[in-house]
C-alpha cells in the first residue's frame, strides 16, 4: 500500500531522507511495500539474487519520494539472505 510506504518513509522529497543500509525484511501480504516487490519475491529461495524491473504502477507511482520522481520505473538489485515460511 503505497501510502502507508510513504508514511513509513516520512515523505520526505528532498536528498535528506535516510535510506537505510540493513536488510529490509518483508512479510508477504502483511509488510506495507511497493506492488513490485510484493509480486518479484515469491518463489525466491535463500542465497537467490535478483534484478526486479518494475513499472511506475508497480513501484512509487504519482507520488514523490526522495530523489525519485512520480510515475519513474524502478530496477531493484537484491540477495535473499533468509527465507521462512
Amino acid at each position: 500500500n503505497i501510502p502507508e510506504v510513504i508514511l513509513k518513509l516520512g515523505n520526505k522529497t528532498d536528498y535528506t531522507l535516510d535510506w537505510s543500509t540493513e536488510p529490509l525484511v518483508i512479510e508477504l501480504g502483511r509488510t506495507a511495500t511497493i506492488a513490485g516487490l510484493e509480486y518479484a519475491l515469491p518463489g525466491c529461495r535463500e542465497a537467490d539474487s535478483l534484478q526486479v524491473y518494475m513499472t511506475a504502477n508497480l513501484a512509487y507511482g504519482k507520488h514523490n519520494i526522495g530523489l525519485v520522481p512520480k510515475n519513474s520505473m524502478q530496477t531493484w538489485y537484491m540477495k535473499i539472505e533468509k527465507v521462512t515460511k
